[in-house]
């Protein structure tokens, strides 16, 4: 058994499944134990000339006759058969809901995790968490039950049947059964570390794996086959050599345990002659119940070290899946009332510093967007355009300032309100394993509107494209929609956030893969749905904000200009400067087009 803050309530929840299963096993160990009981008496019977014809002519109860034996033998069978099924049910399940219910909570605490998390945490790393460490916890509430309770409760029974029987042969009896049990406690601390080894390092390969699989169209475009197999080799080779430190120490213990056992039979053997030579009553039925005794015994003590060898899994496991659960928020979120954004924003002396970060990303913005506008937000790589619109999300805290929402303080909304409200489609869209349809409709496949789906890829032209494949809309996209281009895979994020229809659509560089003549077609359309609700588009074109209602100009997280197309001409020396750079490249391109 293991014990810790996520896994102590299980043993209150389940208790009544668990007092089940230790009543049943505990019937089932004393059934073993009444077996060479009964074979010792048997044996004597048939030691007696005098007793053998009176044991096949005696009546059906008589304790010295055959029937008395056949009964007792079959009584015995059915009573472990059916105390063998009912605690495998009871506390097996136990191990099947504690696994369930800790998968949930850990899933549920995952995607309530911070961006920064994941950017220090690879999937590889949280994948094997709920794979490996998940599984060592849940056998401790299975197998390590079992034999806890077979090492705890079948062991001192056992001993005192065998002490019952003769005290020389089970004080010689317990000398090597004791040793086996120390020899499990002092190698219970390095298997421990060992298997702790063992998991960072399987996730270590798992992070790889992960990573490479992903990667693989550029490894094979850079020609890097040798050297990820050789980074794969390394890796490989690692968790091959703490699997292999690991399984030193259990074969280590598995074979002390085996010569213990051996020694501890030829030791009653030999001691057991001299014994019936000397004790009067003693005789080869007593040893050979003896021996049996010993036998039964053996089970247990095995358990004993075979639950230490699963609890130091079990350890590791859980402390790396409570260091998990134990993974702060950074989020501070706040339980609100639904709330229906009109589409208002209103920045105040906001500032933002990223929780792992030394300076602020943005610095004094104080911006106010009315309800309905479109707005398009440009500037240079790294100036901060997409922070921007990321605070929007209440993905971070609010380092310093407010930001508003109508007349509701960011702060005051819980994410998911402030979620409701808004649709995000990011530059590098994110598509599920899944139909076209359901990821359009992606949050409410329930009561999915097909005609909706089919109007949502409309607007961002991709219904030609998706009508193409063979089974339309049905059709089922590979991992993270491997079988769409760059420029469907925007599309169809586009319609995802179209689809659901928010107060406020941000559009984060999401027309980057389309060709111009589609990203006018998209921009018109999402004008004409989206007229009286706010829109803001992040680009790093000029040509696909020049037409909005007012453009945001960032430079090193400030807004050096605020204002339409023709007035930051005239006023912002950024936004003019980077107009004439586009339109130079632009010349340039038609140039060279033209020259070929």
């Amino acid at each position: 058994m293991i014990f810790g803050k996520y896994v102590n309530r299980f043993y209150k929840k389940y208790w009544l499944y668990l007092v089940t299963g230790f009543v049943f096993l505990a019937i089932v160990d004393i059934a073993q134990i009444a077996i060479p009981v009964l074979v010792g008496n048997a044996v004597s019977i048939f030691s007696n000339q005098d007793s053998i014809e009176y044991f096949f002519n005696a009546p059906l109860f008589d304790p010295n006759g055959i029937g008395y034996f056949i009964m007792a033998f079959l009584g015995i069978a059915v009573v472990m058969f059916i105390g063998r099924m009912v605690w495998r049910l009871a506390i097996y399940k136990v191990g099947v809901l504690v696994d369930f219910d800790l998968r949930d909570q850990m899933f549920v605490h995952a995607e309530e995790l911070s961006v920064t998390y994941y950017k220090k945490q690879k999937v590889g790393t949280v994948m094997s968490l709920f794979n490996n460490s998940l599984v060592s916890v849940k056998d401790c509430f299975m197998d390590g039950i079992v034999m806890m309770v077979d090492g705890f409760i079948m062991a001192p029974m056992v001993v005192v049947f065998m002490f019952l029987n003769n005290w020389v042969l089970a004080l010689v009896s317990l000398v090597p059964l004791t040793i086996m049990m120390i020899c499990c406690i002092v190698v219970d601390k390095g298997m421990t570390a060992r298997y702790e080894d063992q998991l960072s390092a399987f996730e270590r390969l798992s992070d790889y794996t992960q990573e490479a699989m992903s990667g693989y169209a550029v490894i094979k475009a850079f020609v890097k086959e040798a050297k990820n197999m050789l980074t794969f080799a390394k890796l490989n080779q690692e968790n091959k050599d703490t699997n292999m430190a690991y399984l030193k120490y259990s074969v280590t213990l598995n074979m002390l345990i085996e010569l213990l056992i051996n020694s501890g039979f030829v030791l009653v053997a030999f001691i057991g002659v001299q014994v019936i030579l000397n004790f009067e009553n003693y005789d080869i039925g007593s040893l050979v119940e003896f021996i049996g005794l010993l036998d039964t015994a053996i089970w247990p003590f095995i358990a004993l070290g075979q639950v230490i060898m699963i609890r130091a899994r079990g350890k590791a496991g859980l402390n790396q899946v409570s260091e998990f659960l134990d993974a702060k928020k950074e989020l501070v979120d706040t339980s609100s009332s639904d709330v229906v954004f009109k589409g208002e924003i209103t920045f105040k002396n906001f500032q933002f510093q990223y929780p792992d970060g030394n300076a602020s990303v943005l610095n004094n913005i104080n911006l106010h967007i009315k309800a309905g506008q479109n707005i398009g937000i440009v500037g240079r790589t790294g100036s901060g355009k997409s922070t921007l619109v990321k605070t929007l999300l209440k993905i971070y805290n609010v380092s310093e300032g407010t930001l508003f929402f109508d007349d509701h303080d960011i702060c005051s909304l819980s994410s998911k309100t402030v979620r409701d409200n808004i649709g995000y489609v990011a530059q590098n869209a994110f598509l599920f394993s899944d139909l076209i349809e359901e990821n359009i409709a992606f949050g409410d496949s329930d009561s999915r509107d097909d005609n909706r789906v089919k109007s949502a890829a409309e607007f961002a032209c991709v219904s030609d494209s998706i009508e193409r494949f063979k089974d339309g809309y049905k059709t089922l996209i590979g991992e993270r929609g491997a079988s769409l281009s760059g420029g469907q895979k925007q599309r169809v994020a586009m319609a995802r956030a179209i689809y659901k229809d928010p107060a406020i659509l941000i559009l984060d560089d999401s027309v980057s893969a389309v060709d111009s003549e589609t990203e006018k077609s998209i921009l018109e359309n999402v004008a004409k749905l989206r007229n009286g609700k706010t829109t803001l588009i992040v680009s790093s074109r000029v040509s696909v904000v020049e037409h909005l209602d007012g453009i945001i100009v960032l430079s090193e997280g400030k807004i050096v200009g605020f204002g339409t197309h023709s007035e930051l001409m005239k006023t912002c020396k950024e936004y003019s400067r980077v107009v004439e750079l586009q339109r130079l490249e632009k010349e340039e391109g038609l140039s060279y087009g033209q020259s070929r």
